[in-house]
């Protein structure tokens, strides 16, 4: 569907400019028990670059992105809520797509001194979605992680919930080597 513009020009010169109105990818976001999740934002950016859209979900979880090519693009959902969503090769049109968004697990323990066994009482925490080897000197948690100040060493933080149910943590406090320590079981709840 297109819209047609007209402008008129002094000179009595007659413009007119035809728009596309677009593709859609439209549709709605729920949880994992179906109940619709508002407020979630959507982005939709074409693979092979160029277009991309957002939208955010209405109380239905309902959502419209207009305006886009004919295309493969990918798609991005967040909430604070919920476990990070993305979704590949998503074809536009598409006038009705369901997102499943999964909740995010709890990870509680104790950081500890390798040698003594003495509670670490200050530190931060970042948790990564899946299984991660190492982290490259210099990446440091920046401000994606939660620091603790806990005499006892213990913490509790929330964590995006994986298919596989494997979450790293990548803990650093004040005078001791990084570690990534491999978490699993972190299911949504």
């Amino acid at each position: 569907r297109s819209h047609a513009i007209e402008v008129e020009a002094d000179a009595g010169v007659r413009v007119t400019a035809d728009f596309d109105a677009g593709m859609k990818l439209a549709g709605r976001v729920v949880d994992s028990s179906n109940n619709p999740v508002r407020d979630a934002s959507v982005n939709a950016n074409m693979r092979s670059g160029g277009a991309s859209g957002y939208s955010q979900t209405d109380p239905d979880g309902k959502f419209e992105i207009t305006g886009l090519e004919t295309g493969v693009y990918d798609l991005y959902v967040h909430h604070n809520q919920f476990a990070q969503y993305r979704q590949e090769q998503v074809n536009v049109p598409n006038p009705n797509i369901t997102i499943t968004l999964r909740g995010k697990g709890t990870i509680s323990g104790r950081v500890l001194d390798a040698r003594s066994g003495a509670p670490v009482k200050t530190f931060s925490i970042a948790a990564m979605q899946g299984e991660v080897g190492r982290i490259d000197p210099g990446y440091g948690i920046g401000g994606s992680g939660q620091t603790f100040l806990n005499d006892e060493g213990k913490f509790e933080i929330r964590a995006d919930s994986t298919d596989d149910g494997k979450t790293s943590l990548y803990v650093q406090g004040q005078g001791y080597a990084p570690k990534v320590q491999l978490v699993t079981g972190v299911d949504e709840g």
